[in-house]
């Protein structure tokens, strides 16, 4: 017997529900697959086969498979099967683990439509299983110390960082963010809030630096560890210690950051938000999200401020009831 499968939600339900063993051959995994499979009880015979050579697949969930299947998860380059296949039945189709080859993942990955087809027949299952243990034979064990697993790191990274942001009309920057935090997440997009003062020693390095290029200079002071290649929306606090866009940037308040620093000054450009420029948002949406931020001990750093993923702070900070839930757990 053959059945179609053309919603994710029911591929999902059909992984979770298989009680013997279960081989996986998926090319690419993306954030919350263990869970939306079921993968995420270690009592589970489960083997797996996926890619890690496109940059397309998440290294941060390999790593929750291997620690939750030690042995059992093992890597082939190039390979794009997406193959589910349990003791007597199989699903063959388009979906990958909660993400896809453009290595989107969460509501972007939804947004695509898939196709797949479940199958009974009795030669067809055998067959399936002979192919995945040809390829399992000469597939490499998946080691998270390897200079392999670091370069999948940096692919993924790299990757992650460049996909399209979502189309979004006439929309503000905060108010696309709050609507869809995970098409944000990943993308080099930092909310940045500092609150130390730059001392003399560093007001003269900026002004050595306007100097030495007649541009207008823009630093951090003393940060070792700033996103390298990212882009900062700058916040500070004003007179009336009230949360304000910060208002040195050329037309906005973005700075562009670079690969290496002179010293203990991090200089920065001025820059703008691709598809966002002059169009961040109401300051009255940022400042409800940066004071629920503040509350949080945990990402606001020694009182000195926070650096934050942009989606990550929308997915945190743009629903005051998750945030409750939060602190009572």
């Amino acid at each position: 017997m053959s059945q179609l499968i053309s919603n994710q939600r029911h591929l999902s339900q059909w992984v979770r529900e298989q009680e013997g063993s279960l081989d996986i051959a998926v090319a690419f995994w993306g954030a919350g697959a263990l869970k939306d499979l079921g993968l995420d009880r270690s009592d589970r015979r489960v083997r797996v086969l996926l890619d890690l050579s496109a940059g397309a697949t998440n290294p941060s969930v390999v790593r929750d498979l291997v620690n939750t299947y030690p042995g059992m998860i093992r890597r082939v380059d190039r390979l794009h099967a997406k193959a589910y296949l349990a003791e007597t039945e199989i699903v063959v189709g388009s979906a990958n683990a909660s993400a896809n080859g453009l290595g989107l993942e969460g509501a972007e990955a939804t947004q695509w439509r898939e196709l797949g087809m479940v199958s009974t027949d009795a030669a067809t299952v055998q067959e399936a299983h002979t192919w995945f243990n040809d390829l399992w034979s000469f597939a490499k064990l998946i080691d998270l110390d390897s200079d392999e697993f670091t370069e999948a790191q940096r692919l993924w990274r790299q990757r992650h960082a460049n996909r399209s942001l979502p189309q979004t009309s006439s929309e503000s920057l905060i108010a696309a963010v709050i609507a869809n935090p995970s098409s944000f997440t990943g993308r080099d997009l930092y909310v940045v809030v500092d609150l130390a003062d730059m001392d003399a020693a560093g007001d003269t390095a900026v002004a050595l630096k306007k100097e030495e290029t007649g541009q207008p200079a823009y630093a951090w002071q003393g940060w070792s560890d700033i996103p390298r290649r990212a882009y900062l929306i700058s916040f500070h606090k004003d007179g009336r210690m009230r949360f304000a866009f910060s208002d040195e940037g050329a037309q906005e308040p973005v700075y562009f950051t670079r690969e290496e620093y002179e010293g203990p000054m991090q200089f920065v450009e001025a820059s703008y938000i691709p598809g966002f420029r002059k169009n961040l948002g109401d300051i009255e949406q940022w400042r409800e999200l940066l004071k629920r931020a503040e509350s949080n001990a945990t990402d606001w750093v020694k009182n000195d401020g926070m650096c934050m993923d942009l989606g990550e702070f929308a997915r945190k900070y743009s629903n005051p009831q998750l945030l409750d839930a939060r602190r009572e757990s």
